[in-house]
């Protein structure tokens, strides 16, 4: 993929996808990276998405703990020697010596800052169901104020 890797290409990719599938509107899981491009998926281009799931996301920067983001700066091509994900991007891609290439991208997206408008995550049309765990990167007061700006909590069914 020429260029950077962002969310909006992300979302946007997705979203071309589902319509390229025929499919009049998708239930969307994402977990982590993943999360983000969903709901930004779900910002962007509402009339893809039926429901929204989102596992250990964030729409901020400030939703991550500081040694999460601080690691995520520290991801290098031979942190994931031996790994499927290596192994497997060998053997599927074109060029299996491109390895570093889509690591650095990706570093650079986890990096990024990342500054999403409440009034976006509150407008997302979607019901949307908020997952995080008890040893989540993303921090709990982050997850509860995503549920909240979700209408979470309102009573609301």
């Amino acid at each position: 993929m020429p260029g950077p890797i962002t969310y909006e290409k992300l979302a946007d990719d997705a979203a071309l996808i589902i319509k390229a599938a025929r499919v009049q509107r998708a239930d969307v899981f994402g977990y982590s990276m993943g999360a983000g491009a969903a709901i930004l998926l779900a910002v962007r281009h509402p009339e893809v998405v039926a429901h929204l799931v989102e596992a250990s996301g964030s729409f901020q920067s400030s939703g991550m703990y500081p040694k999460v983001a601080a690691g995520m700066e520290q991801m290098t091509p031979h942190a994931f020697a031996g790994t499927p994900i290596e192994k497997d991007y060998k053997r599927l891609a074109p060029d299996p010596s491109k390895f570093p290439e889509p690591v650095k991208k990706l570093t650079a997206l986890d990096t990024s800052t990342q500054n999403w408008p409440a009034s976006d995550i509150k407008a997302i049309k979607s019901p949307t169901m908020v997952i995080s765990g008890d040893y989540d990167i993303i921090r709990p007061e982050h997850s509860l104020e995503l549920y909240r700006l979700r209408g979470g909590g309102s009573g609301a069914l």
